[in-house]
């Protein structure tokens, strides 16, 4: 072959790589060729894309027009607004504007669609009358308490076996009265044992069910073994780590090893509010106002928020440990992103009012109960949600 055609030919492909490169980079980051059109001037513009892959299949409406089911993806949008709405027969439909900008592309993955008519199942018919109910945290079991007089006391429902198990009889292990009320009933991390209060005419008494998953559970009182005995000064059990019991008294918090009989261990004073999670405490300074969360390991405090002068009726913080929701003695509602270093804080809900928050969905789904309300929210939808659009 010619060499003088071999190094035109390897000009001409080099030249042709040189052209053609910076285009295909300048497409993969959105960028697009308008070309010549009448009194128009030929122009590169740039585009964005959105992915929209939430975990259910939905009919997704872009700016009025159907488009592909999820998942979906779409490159080369105009940047700017743009409308989107997900539905599904038999659903409510979400809608919502979001801005596309340039070089990015828009992610939506958090939606879930609610049915229009909600599904009750029947999970069981208990054989008494039931108040409080409180599931098992690793398991499908659900502890309910009953105050009829035949079946008094604490049962474990398992809704594999359909089994109804009774714990504790109120009236005979107990010896109390009918009306005595279970309280401050919380299981420890393993889900293997709970503690409880009750009230009766001598005051304030603590027990510990051990076992509660087998057929052997026992019951343990240990209202005798605290420095300050609760008759004396109640106590509000905040959680029980294994043999280790963390609970307020007196504005003070103690720890406590119910297996050894050792002093309680002073770990924070002046204590208005409080929650624990794990090794975490999560409280207000009766002096200072400030909120704070302390970690029992290193013994660090950390302050979250400074001078909070409201009276706070409850302060709560799901198992993720992802936000802070205050609930004051007004009902109104604030909540803080603790994932947000940089941002933490302070900020009230609008239109939402509440006496207690309940969470679920793994902390991201918080329920309100109102005197005669129930607010649901995705604490996403506040903050995180914002964040997964910027891009994928």
């Amino acid at each position: 072959m010619d060499p003088q055609f071999q190094k035109r030919f390897a000009l001409l492909l080099t030249l042709l790589f040189l052209l053609i490169t910076p285009l295909f980079i300048l497409y993969a980051m959105g960028f697009r060729f308008d070309a010549f059109d009448g009194n128009i001037r030929p122009q590169i513009r740039s585009t964005g894309g959105i992915r929209i892959n939430p975990r259910n299949q939905y009919q997704v409406i872009i700016n009025d027009t159907i488009s592909n089911p999820t998942p979906l993806y779409r490159e080369g949008l105009d940047i700017g607004p743009i409308d989107i709405t997900l539905f599904r027969p038999g659903f409510q439909s979400w809608s919502k504007t979001l801005d596309i900008e340039p070089s990015r592309v828009t992610l939506v993955d958090s939606v879930i669609l609610f049915p229009d008519q909600p599904e009750v199942t029947l999970l069981a018919t208990a054989p008494t009358e039931i108040q409080d109910i409180l599931p098992n945290p690793l398991s499908d079991n659900i502890l309910y308490s009953s105050y009829d007089p035949e079946k008094p006391g604490l049962w474990l429902y398992n809704p594999q076996a359909e089994t109804h198990t009774h714990l504790v009889n109120r009236l005979t292990a107990l010896q109390l009265e009918r009306d005595t009320q279970f309280e401050q009933i919380i299981w420890d991390n393993s889900s293997q044992q709970l503690s409880f209060t009750i009230f009766g005419e001598t005051g304030q008494r603590l027990f510990i069910l051990n076992n509660v998953l087998s057929s052997e559970a026992t019951l343990l009182e240990i209202t005798d073994a605290f420095t300050t005995r609760p008759i004396e000064k109640p106590i509000t059990v905040l959680s029980l780590e294994g043999s280790t019991l963390t609970f307020l008294q007196d504005e003070i918090i103690f720890q406590k090893d119910i297996i050894q009989t050792t002093p309680n261990k002073e770990v924070i004073r002046n204590v208005a509010q409080s929650v624990s999670r794990g090794n975490i405490i999560y409280y207000q300074d009766s002096r200072t106002n400030d909120i704070l969360r302390y970690n029992t390991l290193s013994r660090q405090a950390e302050t979250l928020a400074t001078e909070f002068q409201f009276p706070i009726k409850q302060l709560a913080v799901p198992e993720t440990q992802s936000h802070l929701l205050i609930i004051t003695e007004t009902d109104e509602v604030l909540r803080m992103s603790l994932d947000d270093i940089e941002n933490r804080i302070l900020r009230r809900i609008p239109e939402a009012s509440g006496e207690q928050v309940l969470f679920g969905d793994q902390g991201r789904k918080v329920l309100l109960q109102g005197k005669n309300t129930i607010h649901m929210m995705y604490l996403d939808d506040i903050e995180g949600y914002q964040r997964k659009q910027k891009g994928d």
